[in-house]
């Protein structure tokens, strides 16, 4: 996968609840820059999906979407810490 400069979007909501969190919540730590995501854009035999990761300290969200942005299937996931 290669990285994306054309950001799908996802709602405040959705991705607040997939985190466990309140908009509020989610959005503030938005503000203080602790929502970091990264987006690949599928190529060979993956080309047409691309997979967004939404990460909030040890916490990720991972989806694969369609050239549409439709999710089509997504995880959350815990990651070891990097030292």
């Amino acid at each position: 996968m290669q990285v994306d400069r054309e950001d799908p979007v996802i709602e405040v909501s959705y991705l607040a609840d997939r985190f466990g969190l309140s908009q509020d919540a989610f959005v503030k730590l938005l503000r203080r820059g602790l929502v970091r995501s990264r987006v690949e854009i599928g190529i060979g035999e993956d080309e047409g999906t691309k997979r967004l990761t939404v990460r909030i300290g040890n916490r990720q969200w991972v989806a694969v979407m369609d050239a549409h942005d439709c999710i089509l299937s997504e995880e959350t996931r815990f990651t070891t810490s990097r030292r």
